[in-house]
């Protein structure tokens, strides 16, 4: 049970006002296991996105895709994936980033009914495998999650096309802000990794400075663990996925916090926290076709400002 929040989101609960909040929802969310419940919801899953470092430090998120039952809970604190039963590419930096950097962060989330779920732990290969042990899981709220249904196509035949830079160009800035949906990925000081995901009507997101992602934080579960790692280690990754070509966009860079924006405009655009916080992409990777997925959108979050 994690007992003691770090210091980052000590201090990002204080600023924010929350930290005696925070500090009656921690008891009901953290485990350092598995329960049987949350081990049969991830078990029934067909993706997951993960959060891992490479070896200059920099934090990416992918997206893992896979066959029917290529998740398996060994007991409450060990899961195992199923290499040969996943079907996005192998060719993501996230199996390279782990063979130096063993600590991830996974959410689980199931789109059609909003249930998301995250741990953090780390990673190993073993044989055709990949088990994680895990460090820390919680469930949390089905906030600003949009919901969808998908089904796997089993088209084979489309090549996969990856293009890499270090600065954004301008379809990448159309998907960015034309998107209702994005994963975050953030490391702190003490290396625990997580990945989450974050929501919200479409062109939520607002480029500034022409490289310069703003981004609302709005009303949550009160314990800022992104945040918190943010502000004590900058390193970040988003993912981005157009849903309509099954393209991927991963952007690694520095984040930063913003808060007490208190005009009016900016009070409509967090919820009425007056809280935002910014990304600088420094690299960047496009992945064409990375996925065999036909995607549906059912209808957007009741939570979204």
């Amino acid at each position: 049970m994690k007992e003691v929040f770090s210091k980052g989101e000590l201090y990002v609960q204080k600023l924010a006002g929350e930290d005696q909040v925070a500090k009656t929802r921690t008891p009901m969310a953290m485990n350092s296991q598995l329960s049987n419940f949350f081990a049969s919801f991830i078990e029934n899953q067909l993706l997951f996105t993960i959060t891992s470092i490479d070896e200059n430090a920099n934090v990416w998120v992918s997206m893992i895709s896979g066959t029917p039952n290529f998740i398996k809970v060994i007991d409450s604190s060990k899961i195992r994936i199923d290499k040969t039963c996943i079907v996005s590419p192998l060719e993501d930096i996230f199996y390279n980033n782990i063979k130096h950097k063993k600590n991830v962060g996974l959410l689980f989330i199931d789109w059609e009914t909003s249930r998301r779920y995250r741990l953090n732990g780390v990673i190993k290969q073993e044989g055709s495998d990949l088990v994680i042990n895990i460090e820390e899981t919680y469930g949390i709220c089905p906030k600003y999650i949009q919901k969808r249904s998908f089904e796997y196509t089993n088209i084979s035949t489309i090549p996969i096309l990856v293009t890499k830079g270090n600065t954004l160009k301008e379809n990448h800035k159309l998907l960015i802000e034309n998107t209702n949906t994005f994963f975050l990925g953030t490391q702190g000081i003490n290396n625990t990794v997580d990945a989450s995901h974050k929501g919200g009507k479409l062109g939520f997101l607002k480029f500034i400075n022409n490289d310069t992602i703003r981004i609302p934080d709005y009303p949550g579960n009160s314990m800022f663990n992104s945040l918190g790692n943010l502000y004590e280690n900058p390193n970040s990754g988003l993912l981005f996925i157009d849903y309509k070509t099954n393209t991927m966009l991963q952007l690694s860079g520095k984040g930063e916090i913003q808060f007490n924006q208190t005009n009016e405009h900016d009070l409509t655009q967090s919820g009425n926290t007056g809280r935002f916080w910014l990304f600088k992409p420094e690299l960047w990777i496009l992945t064409e076709n990375f996925n065999q997925i036909n995607w549906s959108f059912i209808n957007y979050s009741p939570f979204n400002p």
